[in-house]
C-alpha cells in the first residue's frame, strides 16, 4: 500500500509541474496583448512654460513590438516661431531583440531621415 500511494504521489507532482510550466510558457505569449497597449502623452516645457507635446505609443503585431515617439516643440526665436518635430519608430521581438528602427528630426529646416535593419 505504501509503494502505491508514494507512486500515486509522484506522478501527481510531476502533472502540476508540468501544468505551472505549461502556464508560464502560455504567459511569455499573452504579455504584451496584441494591438495598442500603452499610450503616453507628455508635456514638454522650458523655463517653466509649455513648448510642445510628446507621444509615445506601443503596440504588439503578431511576434513584433513596436515603439514610436513622436515630440513636438515651438519656440520663439526673435519676432517667429520655430517648429522642432522628431519622430522615433523601433521594432524589436517579444524578447526585446531589435529588429529595425526609423527616425525623422526637422529642426525648422529639412528633415533628417535614418532607418536601419539588424540583421
Amino acid at each position: 500500500m505504501k509503494v502505491e500511494l508514494a507512486s500515486v504521489s509522484r506522478w501527481a507532482f510531476v502533472f502540476v509541474g508540468f501544468c505551472v510550466v505549461a502556464a508560464v510558457g502560455q504567459t511569455e505569449n499573452a504579455y504584451p496583448p496584441n494591438g495598442l497597449f500603452e499610450d503616453s502623452w507628455m508635456e514638454v516645457r522650458m523655463f517653466g512654460a509649455k513648448v510642445g507635446y510628446a507621444h509615445t505609443t506601443l503596440e504588439r503585431e503578431g511576434k513584433v513590438v513596436l515603439s514610436r515617439t513622436h515630440v513636438v516643440m515651438k519656440i520663439k526665436r526673435a519676432s517667429s516661431e520655430v517648429k522642432m518635430e522628431a519622430k522615433e519608430e523601433s521594432r524589436e521581438t517579444l524578447d526585446g531583440r531589435m529588429l529595425g528602427f526609423t527616425s525623422e528630426v526637422n529642426l525648422g529646416g529639412t528633415p533628417v531621415r535614418r532607418a536601419g535593419v539588424v540583421k
